[in-house]
């Protein structure tokens, strides 16, 4: 239940600059290094000018450093002027300033850990080619993480390979629990194919919402995004990739429907807190879908109530 003292606004740039809070300087940290391509430069990547990899922190971390970033470019050319962002999972807000560089062909080093930047669980790096050449695809069938597209905020054409693009991670951020809660789920999943009619799945479960104080929000389904508060009102803004993970998952599972594509049109999350003190809301998804065996298409709305569920005495 939430402290009426501790009612907050948060904004996306307060989100940011709460995240500068949790910094955490260690010279002994250990590291990690997030990469989703084989390593083997074989193809070309692509004209459009923005191309990025969309990266995710292990398990439920929810924060970390971002120490350095490593990319492999080819040009003819002694060098070629680039910019690169990192950006948050919607692509609408900055986690750094852009960075400017000069690539050289062959594989690109920037250590950017004195810069003091931390990623949140789901993040974007992107690539801007400004004058010549461009980043490369390594030789594997795509993972589902890289992305092209024609200006920053639409970078959702995926690749058929993966890029050259990989991030290097510091140790967890322990990030402090603004407010856990712990909810009654009814879960409606409704299904229309094309020619084949609809289906419904119901569910009843009992799951999480947790939220940070650096303006993450974590469920209990493995979901991630950020969240904004006004008075008692909460809107939760989800990955969309987790989102249309999580919506493959069920199809698989609940409908026995592998679908070859699924794309999230529009998503709604929100809560509220009630004169009694509970937090009560609803999760809405559509979703456009393509299934594996027939080649139907359809579409998938998943709707979500929940209710806190009451502390026992």
């Amino acid at each position: 239940m939430v402290k009426k003292s501790k009612f907050l606004k948060f904004g996306i740039s307060l989100c940011i600059y709460l995240a500068s809070l949790f910094i955490v300087c260690n010279a002994d940290a250990s590291s990690e290094w997030l990469l989703y391509d084989d390593g083997t430069a074989a193809h070309e990547s692509s004209d459009f000018p923005y191309q990025g990899v969309r990266f995710s922190l292990p398990d439920d971390v929810v924060r970390v450093p971002l120490l350095s970033i490593e990319f492999y470019y080819a040009t003819s050319f002694e060098f070629c002027p680039v910019m690169l962002y990192i950006m948050n999972h919607d692509l609408s807000v900055p986690v750094a300033d852009p960075i400017e560089y000069s690539a050289v062909n062959g594989w690109n080093y920037l250590d950017i850990s004195n810069r003091g930047i931390t990623v949140p669980h789901n993040f974007y790096i992107i690539i801007e080619k400004q004058s010549c050449g461009s980043p490369v695809l390594d030789d594997s069938f795509s993972t589902g993480r890289s992305f092209k597209g024609r200006y920053l905020e639409s970078l959702t054409t995926p690749f058929s390979y993966n890029l050259l693009l990989r991030a290097e991670i510091g140790d967890e951020i322990i990030v402090p629990v603004y407010e856990q809660w712990s909810l009654s789920i009814t879960n409606k999943m409704t299904l229309k194919i094309d020619g084949m009619g609809t289906q419904k799945v119901i569910d009843e479960f009992q799951g999480l919402i947790t939220l940070y104080e650096d303006g993450s929000v974590e469920t209990g389904e493995g979901l991630f995004g950020f969240w904004i508060q006004r008075e008692k009102k909460f809107t939760f803004y989800l990955d969309p990739e987790d989102i249309r993970e999580y919506i493959t998952d069920v199809l698989i599972n609940e409908f026995e429907t592998e679908p070859s594509e699924v794309i999230v049109t529009k998503s709604t999350y929100t809560g509220k807190i009630k004169k009694n003190g509970a937090m009560k809301g609803a999760l809405k998804v559509y979703t456009k879908i393509t299934t594996n065996d027939t080649m139907a298409s359809g579409e998938v709305i998943l709707d979500n109530k929940f209710m806190e569920i009451p502390d026992e005495f």
